[in-house]
């Protein structure tokens, strides 16, 4: 089991990513909306985190 802080830290870098890539892409460097990238890693994270606080919750 992951600490609860590794996941969030995991989290913001992987929000971040998405955030830069979504600015790369702005920049021309692919034909897909930065949007389509950022919204994809903020969505993930979410879900990541939804299902990490579950299964932390099923263990109690």
């Amino acid at each position: 089991m992951i600490p609860r802080s590794v996941a969030g830290t995991l989290i913001v870098v992987i929000v971040g990513i998405g955030i830069v890539t979504g600015t790369l892409a702005g920049r021309g460097r692919t034909n897909r909306e930065p949007s389509d990238y950022a919204l994809t890693f903020v969505i993930l994270a979410v879900l990541g985190t939804i299902l990490y606080l579950a299964k932390d919750r099923g263990e109690k």
